[in-house]
């Protein structure tokens, strides 16, 4: 009984915690970072996003300025977990690294 007292103490609290959310980005092109702005609220660029030369040109090659990649089966493997919420597809890791070499 004592533990189920302890975890309502520690729910009590939890809203009270501070929340942080992303509202620029500096990783990514803009029209990349539009794919996941529906998650974040307001999502913006930082200026050199917009300005770096290196964010506006195209990776040699590839004709969007993303793609998609799909490798179904590699060495007999295809999408694995891991751990949980961790999703991995070493095929479609390794076709992303040797396309960009």
């Amino acid at each position: 009984m004592e533990e189920a007292g302890q975890m309502l103490d520690v729910e009590t609290f939890i809203p009270l915690l501070p929340t942080v959310e992303l509202n620029k980005q500096d990783r990514s092109r803009a029209e990349i970072a539009s794919l996941y702005s529906w998650r974040y609220q307001d999502l913006g660029n930082l200026g050199h996003v917009i300005t770096a030369h290196a964010y506006s040109i195209a990776k040699t090659g590839l004709a969007h300025s993303f793609q998609i990649i799909n490798v179904d089966e590699f060495e007999g493997r295809g999408e694995s977990t891991p751990t949980a919420y961790f999703y991995q597809n070493m095929g479609e890791a390794e076709y992303a690294v040797a396309l960009l070499q």
